[in-house]
């Protein structure tokens, strides 16, 4: 099944017929030529690069227009990129196209930013929707090549290939959410607020991205407006419907992108965790496991669920935003374009796996901060359970609520906290322990 976050449209391109005898001959020298060469990417680009030398032989000052044109007699123009892919039926070999298409991804939004940024120069606009076109189609074709090789041939292996590729993205946003999540949390702000303006714009900045790449990547809607357009301006030439495709499908995935970064911004599960709501519902845990478990399973929770609501938020607006667009193109059969709940659930699925891994690695490394013997927050048993009072001793309090509370600080990652309450800066008076009663709990 193919991924959203990837536009993958599929290779709909016919090969260019070669109008000749003299052009095939051409072409079939050619081939017998760099028939030692087993990669298909490398052999097609030594080609060109050869006929590219000889034509500069015989007309120096060539335009790439002209150049272009000869590629494509001879059956070597850009639509028969076979893309630039490891082509190893091994382990390494998928590993290797996964994280192809990873890199097309994060290129997919450098590029979305780069149109969107700077829609008013059609010259820069063409180059990005260049670039797109050109990763969008490799995704299809490393899709495609996967699924014919030994390792995706089942739907375990199919999905690892499609986890693997998107993995890094996804643990790149949650990332680089969390680290200004964090850094907000520094300067003072609280947890909601912090949560709201990292985690928040992160995934509004990617997810925006992603749409505006859906919407203007699609080839069956540019199509259609084009075909449509044509009719209209049957003046014009083919550059400027082009152009005016162009700017209505960008017009429309404006909106459509603004829709889901605001979405995405105030989305109450990149801050409604840090109130620990979804571990209360869990066992109180005083081991490393059971750290590590609540982590990954409420992190992972909150990004399946997450994932599957940014997929069908994305997929509907971007749906009506090419289904307006060729509403004003003049389109007379504009197909419905629904959202594919298999595809979301997919990505949910996606975002479960992820997220517990990430919250695994989170739960380990606050267990080690916080229960840690050297750590000099708390004395810890041989199991790793807090020395806490025993019930004839001054001040004691049950168990159950000094782990809950002492969880709720390590969920929360807040140290500061913690050190507050263990020297004696208990704010709410809740314990009212003396400082030696306190050491007890170092």
């Amino acid at each position: 099944m193919e991924l959203r976050r990837a536009p993958s449209p599929g290779d709909n391109r016919k090969p260019d017929k070669i109008p000749n005898q003299t052009a095939l001959r051409y072409r079939q020298d050619l081939d017998k030529d760099w028939d030692f060469v087993s990669n298909p990417y490398t052999a097609w680009r030594a080609k060109r690069d050869f006929v590219k030398n000889e034509f500069a032989e015989g007309r120096p000052d060539y335009t790439q227009e002209e150049l272009d044109k000869v590629y494509k007699v001879i059956g070597l123009g850009a639509d028969s990129n076979p893309g630039d892919f490891n082509r190893d039926d091994t382990i390494w070999g998928s590993a290797s196209r996964a994280m192809t298409k990873s890199g097309n991804m994060f290129g997919m939004l450098k590029d979305s930013y780069d149109m969107w940024s700077d829609d008013d120069d059609m010259e820069n606009v063409k180059t990005q929707q260049k670039e797109l076109d050109e990763q969008t189609l490799e995704n299809s074709l490393i899709d495609n090549f996967q699924s014919q090789t030994a390792y995706g041939q089942n739907v375990v292996s199919q999905f690892l290939f499609d986890l693997a590729s998107s993995a890094p993205i996804m643990a790149g946003i949650m990332g680089v959410g969390g680290l200004a999540t964090t850094a907000i949390g520094l300067m003072g702000a609280p947890l909601w607020l912090a949560g709201l303006l990292g985690m928040g714009a992160a995934d509004a900045l990617s997810e925006m991205g992603f749409n505006y790449a859906d919407i203007v990547t699609n080839p069956m809607v540019r199509n259609k407006i084009e075909k449509a357009l044509g009719h209209r301006l049957n003046d014009a030439d083919m550059e400027t419907i082009k152009e005016e495709t162009q700017k209505l499908l960008m017009e429309e995935a404006d909106t459509s992108a603004a829709k889901v970064a605001i979405g995405n911004f105030i989305n109450p599960l990149n801050w409604v965790p840090q109130l620990n709501k979804l571990s209360k519902l869990m066992k109180v845990g005083s081991g490393r496991l059971s750290t590590i478990g609540r982590q990954a399973l409420g992190t992972g929770i909150r990004e399946g669920i997450e994932e599957f609501g940014q997929s069908v938020g994305s997929q509907y607006t971007a749906g009506e935003a090419q289904m307006k667009a060729m509403g004003r193109a003049g389109v007379k059969d504009i197909p419905d374009m629904d959202v594919d709940f298999k595809q979301a659930g997919y990505e949910a699925l996606m975002g479960f796996v992820v997220g517990g891994g990430m919250g695994g690695i989170k739960g380990s490394h606050d267990f080690s901060k916080y229960f840690d013997p050297d750590s000099n927050f708390l004395d810890v048993d041989a199991d790793g359970n807090p020395i806490i009072k025993k019930p004839n001793e001054k001040g004691f309090v049950g168990v159950g609520s000094l782990r809950m509370d002492t969880r709720k600080m390590v969920d929360q990652n807040d140290p500061v906290l913690l050190n507050d309450w263990l020297n004696g800066k208990d704010g709410d008076g809740k314990y009212n322990l003396d400082k030696r009663e306190r050491d007890i709990f170092r």
